[in-house]
């Protein structure tokens, strides 16, 4: 879903950063909005907040803003794409929560490294 919102947008990014990526996507990576780091960090928030203890809440609100705090400081987005970012991460996460439940068992019946995964990010932070 980001790159389709970048190719659509066509945000140029921060002009001290603009094309010096070595390794970048043809297309994508060309866009600053919205920021896919963020979006990733806000979607695993929304499944973290479902799946894991409520210990973990606190390092789960404030990693989707430690990296789009880096993102900014790095010179890589603007501010908007990284709010932009996290509020399209936090709806893609509520979406996929949305699919029924046979969909999602499945999924984490396929996948269940993904659960540990979260587990392993939270308790990192």
């Amino acid at each position: 879903m980001i790159g389709i919102v970048k190719i659509t947008f066509r945000r140029s990014r921060p002009p001290q950063n603009a094309g010096d990526q070595i390794y970048e996507a043809p297309i994508v990576d060309k866009f600053s909005f919205p920021s896919g780091h963020s979006s990733r960090a806000a979607m695993l928030m929304i499944f973290g907040l479902v799946f894991l203890q409520k210990q973990f809440y606190l390092q789960l609100l404030l990693a989707p803003l430690i990296v789009g705090y880096s993102r900014i400081a790095m010179g890589r987005h603007f501010f908007f794409d990284v709010l932009g970012g996290i509020f399209l991460g936090m709806f893609e996460g509520i979406l996929i929560l949305q699919l029924p439940n046979n969909i999602t068992d499945l999924i984490i019946e396929q996948f269940p490294f993904l659960l540990v995964l979260i587990d392993a990010v939270a308790g990192y932070f």
